[in-house]
């Protein structure tokens, strides 16, 4: 992990590089603090997904297990309740181009 090796990366790196991996560590201190303070876990995964991949899994990996578990728990939830909605509305559509195709065949004979 790329913080882990920070003081590694500061000591090898130019003036303008060093600027650079100091403000994206402030950010990332920054968020990880917005993200202790979310009032709730629907908060805190809005905050992740606003971050890159890498930020996320670091930002992750800080976060104490009981969180992560309860973050893992929310989105799997979440997950679920999204596939059932699109299921029910792929089913809703089909069942109305059913009515319109003619998938309610009968005939009329007149008198």
């Amino acid at each position: 992990m790329l913080l882990k090796r920070l003081p590694e990366l500061m000591s090898q790196a130019s003036d303008e590089k060093r600027c650079k991996l100091l403000e994206g560590a402030r950010t990332l201190q920054s968020v990880y603090c917005a993200i202790l303070s979310a009032a709730s876990v629907e908060d805190v995964a809005l905050i992740l997904r606003e971050v890159v991949p890498e930020q996320r899994l670091a930002l992750m990996e800080r976060l104490p297990s009981e969180t992560t578990t309860t973050l893992i728990e929310h989105l799997r939830q979440k997950t679920l309740r999204s596939s059932a909605s699109k299921a029910a509305a792929a089913a809703a559509e089909e069942s109305v181009a059913l009515g319109r195709s003619g998938g309610m065949d009968f005939e009329v004979h007149a008198p």
